[in-house]
């Protein structure tokens, strides 16, 4: 057997077989299960709202308030500094979700914390 027909064939096999059930009649590949929603999970309570927690609600876009001289005098951690690096008047909150890697009720709590220390507005 040729190392590209090996290939092939391991590929196959691994996109027909389920993790837990072994390889599935006639190839289907099982869809990935979805994180289930907890009836207790409440929005967090940052005080800030994003377009997830209303509909129709317009996207938040935090901006910056401070110059950068003013922003070295803060009291913040560096997780906090670099969020505050990514905020610049055009990004919504969902954006800084996914550009910062941060959780949403992480990224909520640090963007109220900025917008306490006058560093922030929304």
């Amino acid at each position: 057997m040729s190392v590209a027909k090996a290939i092939r064939e391991t590929a196959r096999a691994a996109r027909t077989a389920h993790p837990a059930r072994g390889p599935r009649p006639g190839g289907a590949v099982p869809a990935r299960p979805r994180a289930a929603a907890t009836a207790s999970a409440a929005p967090p309570r940052s005080g800030i709202r994003t377009s997830r927690h209303r509909a129709g609600d317009v996207p938040r876009v935090p901006r910056p308030l401070l110059t950068p001289d003013r922003v070295r005098e803060l009291p913040i951690d560096p997780r906090v500094a670099f969020v505050l690096s990514r905020v610049d008047g055009q990004s919504t909150i969902e954006t800084l979700i996914d550009v910062t890697g941060f959780e949403a009720g992480e990224l909520l709590s640090i963007l109220a914390r900025l917008v306490r220390l006058g560093a922030v507005a929304m």
